[in-house]
């Protein structure tokens, strides 16, 4: 039997003039040998360890410096103006157990990422939650899940693990593809969404616990 979501939010912004971006935990942070001992061992092991370690500081995970640009972003335009509403909201919508929380939230703020919003599905299928939260945009190293979201109908894309030189957290540079951006009509449209956005080699994964 499935377990039940539990979600962790503060009161809806004004999305007028906001984009938001869900995206699971393991695109925020490493959690591939958590992802592993699960596949491994099972639920209660892996739930067990993240117990057991919830004061370990999860690692960076592959959309890490894209989050802590768009928060920049969004610093940068309550700087500007107090009165301006935030060009990102990031919600994180996650496969994960309510018991992995505290872990989850300890290393969001050790890190110091303004985050207020969290789904943990309980093992269930992250992306049903993605109209929750009017997502714009969902992204994963799932391709599984990023299937499930296009499925859907929402913007989504994998993430890979960017293994170059660190970079700049107070820029925000985004690459399109010119010729899925540029060409339009239907079987265009299924293209472009059917395309990956990624930053290094691609890592195939299965069904997660995260």
């Amino acid at each position: 039997m499935a377990a039940a979501s539990d979600t962790i939010v503060q009161p809806p912004k004004d999305r007028r003039n906001t984009l938001t971006i869900a995206l699971s935990a393991r695109a925020l942070f490493d959690l591939e040998a958590e992802d592993q001992l699960y596949r491994e061992h099972g639920l209660d092991t892996y739930i067990q360890h993240m117990v057991e370690t919830e004061n370990q500081v999860l690692a960076k995970g592959p959309a890490f410096e894209f989050v802590e640009s768009a928060l920049a972003v969004n610093d940068r335009l309550r700087q500007l103006d107090p009165t301006d509403n935030e060009l990102f909201d990031i919600v994180i919508v996650s496969r994960n157990h309510a018991q992995a929380a505290v872990r989850l939230i300890n290393s969001i703020n050790h890190y110091g990422l303004c985050l207020e919003r969290i789904t943990l599905a309980g093992g269930t299928n992250p992306t049903t939650y993605l109209g929750a939260w009017k997502a714009d945009l969902f992204l994963s190293p799932d391709e599984n899940d990023v299937r499930r979201a296009i499925d859907a109908g929402f913007s989504a894309a994998m993430v890979y693990k960017y293994n170059g030189e660190d970079l700049p957290n107070d820029q925000l540079r985004i690459v399109f593809d010119g010729d899925a951006a540029l060409r339009t009509g239907p079987i265009q449209d299924r293209e472009m969404k059917s395309r990956s956005f990624c930053g290094a080699p691609r890592c195939d994964s299965g069904r997660s616990a995260t």
